[in-house]
């Protein structure tokens, strides 16, 4: 394809989601839920079942192995303790890790000048410990969690001001994320959307159907597609 003034505008940002797009939290979140069940004398769940149940975060862990509805006191109360257990693990045995290539994709960005932040629906008080860890490379330019806009993704509000914080507006912006929401938010707010699809995607999801503009399997696939453009993006999706 010509690359010209015509079909491509210029990339100046990048917003990744958190969990399952730039960080790989499960076993964290895997482990506060293990813990809850035991002090409800309850027997722990093997990873490798509950790494099915993670899509919803907190929602899909507790109804699923504490078999309650979501509307239910009972599940309010241990999404409390839950929320206990979760931010004392970021604190004092914080085991997730970027995902492979991540590393390489946030260089590129800061080698090609290329703003970077987080829109999340992770609460603040765990969000903001893991973006200020050692785990990056660079500082971020924005971190919007919920509190902060007072919506959650699908709302296109959290990405909307997340370009308005940096001074970007969206047809100059890309947004990743792993999740059918994120796709939405960022369609809504006016980016350009990939979808990352090395995240923890439940077998029963398609993400074909989310319509997304791109879809990487690796972050390395975004970079060779950026490379390709040399860092532009298209007018039309899909393009």
């Amino acid at each position: 394809m010509n690359l010209n003034a015509k079909t491509t505008s210029p990339l100046h940002a990048i917003l990744f989601d958190l969990d399952g797009t730039l960080l790989d939290t499960s076993t964290d979140l895997m482990n506060a839920c293990n813990a809850l069940l035991q002090q409800h004398h309850k027997k722990p769940w093997p990873h490798e079942i509950l790494i099915n149940h993670l899509e919803s975060g907190s929602r899909s862990l507790l109804t699923t192995t504490f078999k309650l509805d979501a509307n239910s006191p009972t599940y309010l109360e241990l999404r409390k303790e839950f929320f206990s257990y979760y931010e004392e693990i970021i604190h004092t045995n914080c085991q997730a890790y970027l995902y492979p290539g991540i590393l390489d994709w946030l260089h590129q960005i800061k080698i090609q000048n290329i703003l970077w932040g987080v829109v999340t629906n992770k609460p603040k008080r765990f969000a903001t410990p893991l973006m200020q860890n050692d785990l990056f490379p660079q500082t971020y330019s924005t971190l919007i969690c919920p509190e902060d806009v007072n919506a959650v993704k699908p709302s296109p509000k959290p990405v909307l001001t997340a370009c308005e914080l940096i001074q970007c507006i969206p047809q100059n912006t890309l947004f990743v994320g792993d999740h059918e929401r994120d796709i939405i938010s960022g369609k809504q707010a006016g980016t350009m959307t990939c979808a990352a699809l090395y995240g923890h995607i439940p077998k029963e999801s398609d993400p074909t159907t989310w319509q997304a503009d791109l879809y990487i399997k690796t972050p390395q696939d975004a970079l060779d597609w950026l490379n390709k453009r040399q860092w532009t993006l298209p007018h039309t999706p899909h393009d």
